[in-house]
C-alpha cells in the first residue's frame, strides 16, 4: 500500500561515503577505455505513481570554466583554475537512460547506475554518443570538474515528459590522467589486514609511507561495491590507486 501522490524526492545512497570523499577532493582517472565512476550513483527515490511507467537519466555538467591546475601548496583545495579557456569543451556529456519500468519498482527497488562509464576521445571512441556494446559511456575531458545530474521522465503515450531534475553537490569529481591526491591508507583497523609491501605515497602534498593492502579491499566496503556481476570485475580489476583510496575511506568514516 503506497501513500497518496506527493512531491518526488531523491536522497543519494551512500552518501556518507560521497561526502568523505568530496572532503577529499574526488579524482577519477579517466582513458578512452571508459573508467567506472565510484562510489556508485545509486539513489532512492518516492513519491511516483506505483502503475505509472518512468525512466530515469543520467548526464555530466561541467562545472568549471578554465582548465583546472593541480597547485600542491594550494590548502585545502589544490586544483585551481587556470587561464586556460574550456568554453569551447561541451557542456554537458551525453545522457544515458535506465530501462522504463513502473513507478512501484523504482520506490522499491531504487535507481541504480552500477555499470555508467566516463571516458576520453581516443581512437577506440570518436563521438560523446558512442557506446561499447551495452557498456554505458559518457564522454569528459580531463582536468575538468563534472558534477552527475539525474533527470526523471515519465513515459505517456510512449513519449517522455522531463519531471525534475537531481543535482548533489557531494558527487562532483575530477577528471585526471593519473590521481594528483593520493589516499593515506595506514590509520587502524587496516593495519591487520596490511601486507609487509610498501611504497611511497602523499596525501596533501606531503610525503607518507603506505602498505599495500593484502586484500583487494576491506571487509567494510563490501556494501558499496558493484551487485551488477560485470560491473564488480571491473572494479576489481581498477588500478591499486583507486583500491587503496576505497580502503581509507572504509576506515575512515
Amino acid at each position: 500500500m503506497y501513500p497518496p501522490l506527493c512531491e518526488i524526492t531523491v536522497s543519494l545512497r551512500e552518501s556518507e561515503l560521497w561526502k568523505k570523499i568530496h572532503s577529499l577532493g574526488n579524482e577519477i582517472p579517466v582513458k578512452p577505455v571508459g573508467r567506472l565512476i565510484f562510489p556508485l550513483l545509486n539513489f532512492n527515490v518516492s513519491g511516483f505513481d506505483p502503475e505509472g511507467v518512468y525512466t530515469m537519466g543520467i548526464k555530466l555538467r561541467r562545472v568549471n570554466t578554465k582548465v583546472l591546475e593541480f597547485k600542491k601548496n594550494k590548502i585545502p583545495n589544490k586544483w585551481r583554475e587556470t587561464g586556460q579557456s574550456v568554453e569551447h569543451f561541451p557542456l554537458e556529456s551525453n545522457e544515458i537512460f535506465e530501462t522504463s519500468k513502473r513507478g512501484e519498482y523504482w520506490m522499491n527497488w531504487g535507481i541504480k547506475f552500477e555499470k555508467i562509464k566516463i571516458h576520453t576521445n581516443g581512437r577506440y571512441n570518436q563521438s560523446a554518443k558512442y557506446v561499447f556494446g551495452k557498456e554505458e559511456m559518457m564522454l569528459v575531458n580531463t582536468r575538468c570538474k563534472y558534477v552527475p545530474i539525474l533527470t526523471i521522465y515519465k513515459i505517456e503515450n510512449e513519449k517522455k515528459q522531463l519531471l525534475k531534475q537531481f543535482v548533489f553537490e557531494e558527487t562532483q569529481f575530477i577528471t585526471v590522467e593519473s590521481r594528483s591526491v593520493l589516499l593515506d591508507v595506514t590509520t587502524p583497523p587496516f593495519h591487520q589486514n596490511l601486507s609487509s609491501s610498501q611504497k611511497d605515497h602523499h596525501l596533501s602534498g606531503a610525503f607518507q609511507i603506505f602498505q599495500v593492502p593484502a586484500a583487494r579491499y576491506a571487509d567494510g566496503l563490501e556494501q558499496y561495491l558493484p551487485k551488477d556481476p560485470v560491473a564488480r570485475m571491473e572494479f576489481e580489476q581498477a588500478d591499486l590507486d583507486d583500491i587503496i583510496m576505497c580502503t581509507l575511506l572504509d576506515s575512515t568514516l
